[in-house]
């Protein structure tokens, strides 16, 4: 018994290593659609599907894990890891403009309200003289 487990110690890392590469490219796709249903609206549409062929393949590769090598699927997920980066960053970039030209439209908005409203700016301390106090 002892021998056999010595003789199939090689196999069994083999098979381990394998099945931890497979669920890491299975979570690389959950995490990558997750992302890509959260962003539809700010990703462009040639650079989604390329990602999302990227994800067939991998799921291609994992479906006849027992015929690829832990290599092979490794490089299936760092591929579409590289076009899922490259379209986020696109997307990151987007969101990033829209929310600094809302918010500096916000702030330009405010500061023309307030300085017509009042002489004293936020932040600013004001100086009450004691006969103002009084009444």
């Amino acid at each position: 018994m002892v021998d056999d487990a010595k003789q199939h110690e090689e196999d069994d890392k083999k098979r381990k290593e394998l099945i931890e590469v497979v669920n890491t490219a299975e979570s690389v796709i959950h995490d990558t659609q997750k992302n890509m249903d959260e962003y539809k609206s700010q990703l462009p549409p040639e650079e989604a599907k390329s990602v999302e062929e990227e994800i067939s393949k991998l799921r291609n590769v994992i479906a006849n894990k027992n015929n690829e090598t832990v290599e092979s699927v490794r490089e299936a997920t760092n591929a579409l890891q590289k076009a899922a980066m490259k379209l986020f960053e696109f997307a990151y970039k987007n969101k990033g403009s829209e929310s600094t030209t809302s918010s500096s439209d916000d702030s330009q908005s405010s500061s023309s309200s307030s300085s017509e409203s009042d002489s004293t700016s936020e932040g600013e301390a004001q100086d009450v003289k004691d006969d103002d106090k009084k009444s």
